[in-house]
């Protein structure tokens, strides 16, 4: 950090001379327009105008497929390329894009929001955004994530209660749902990181609530991987053993009912700053969840049930526990939020900021 002095010029005007090697970095010439953000804590933020023109120019990049053979990889650079807000997406082959790239770069086109197949060739693919971050509400997006989540684990556990195939393979389909509204997300989490005018139009003006959101929405995200993961593993147990024992089932959909509900609570608790809802959550994991699942899974190792049924039960009883401990960890991130601005229950004093 460098200090400088305040000069006064004429009768009211005060001035401050720029770092040189600042004003040669940013190519900052006499003349050249700069643009003033005031911040929440008081400081006074310059930004070159040319640098907000350039990320309004350059904002498009190529994928070489002659580089990149395996088309899985070609999907996850489209991707990974779509979450940084590139809005065109120019893939190249020479001297032509092969078929399985080609079909690819279709599939995972119409997987992400805004996303369209332009133009094609037999050695260019052009995919172009047309997402204004601006119009999706990240707080509404993140909801919606978490709502397809909940019902993927809600419907598993159905299917499991009920050993109804068509509902599991339900929440199977849902999953595609839930990669959908993330992808989204983290896109226009990421835009508001690295534009802090875009984040002011789109309300997030808070860099740690930010932060927050994108890691919940990864927490949540994964949470949608572990009810498919449950609903997968009812459609094995359904292959394999007939009838399952109840008890053994009735253990199961305990323990997923209390994650269930301990979920909405961490995410509510998020939403509404409710710092007593986030403290219920993480007792619920740490007091009756943890105990609960250490319970049935002695149960399930010693029950007289076939070996792959057991490994089958293993694993839904393990994710519903890495749900839980996804919830928890969210409740803690509430707290933390919370935490932030003082409060009846938390005074902070003094002028320190985080």
């Amino acid at each position: 950090m460098e200090s400088r002095r305040v000069q006064k010029v004429g009768y009211s005007s005060l001035a401050v001379t720029l770092p040189r090697d600042w004003t040669e970095e940013v190519k900052l010439a006499r003349g050249d327009i700069v643009l003033f953000s005031r911040e929440d804590d008081g400081s006074l933020r310059i930004i070159p105008a040319s640098i907000i023109k350039e990320e309004k120019e350059i904002n498009e990049v190529l994928i070489n497929t002659n580089l990149c053979s395996d088309p899985k990889m070609l999907e996850r650079l489209i991707v990974g390329n779509y979450i940084l807000s590139r809005d065109t997406i120019r893939i190249v082959g020479d001297p032509r894009i092969p078929g399985d790239h080609v079909n690819r770069a279709r599939e995972i086109s119409r997987k992400l929001i805004g996303l369209s197949l332009i133009e094609e060739t037999p050695n260019q693919i052009i995919l172009q955004c047309s997402v204004d971050p601006t119009k999706f509400p990240v707080n509404i997006l993140l909801r919606r994530l978490y709502i397809i989540a909940s019902l993927m684990l809600r419907e598993a556990l159905e299917a499991l209660d009920r050993e109804d195939l068509n509902l599991a393979h339900e929440a199977i389909r849902r999953e595609e749902d839930a990669d959908m509204v993330y992808w989204l997300t983290l896109r226009l989490l990421l835009t508001s990181q690295v534009n802090k005018v875009i984040a002011d139009k789109m309300g997030l003006k808070d860099p740690l609530r930010i932060m927050g959101m994108r890691i919940i929405a990864r927490f949540v995200e994964a949470m949608a991987d572990c009810g498919e993961a449950i609903a997968l593993n009812v459609v094995k147990l359904k292959e394999v053993e007939g009838e399952l024992k109840r008890s053994l089932v009735d253990g199961l959909l305990k323990i997923g009912r209390a994650t269930y509900d301990l979920c909405y609570k961490a995410m509510e608790a998020f939403f509404t700053n409710n710092v007593k809802l986030a403290n219920e959550a993480i007792d619920s994991f740490e007091n009756r969840i943890e105990a609960e699942a250490e319970q049935l899974a002695g149960e399930i190792l010693e029950a007289a049930i076939k070996k792959h049924t057991a490994v089958f039960m293993m694993d839904i009883l393990g994710n519903l526990r890495r749900i839980g401990r996804l919830g928890k960890e969210i409740a803690e991130i509430a707290i933390n939020q919370f935490l932030i601005k003082s409060s009846e229950i938390c005074q902070t004093f003094g002028t320190s900021k985080v």
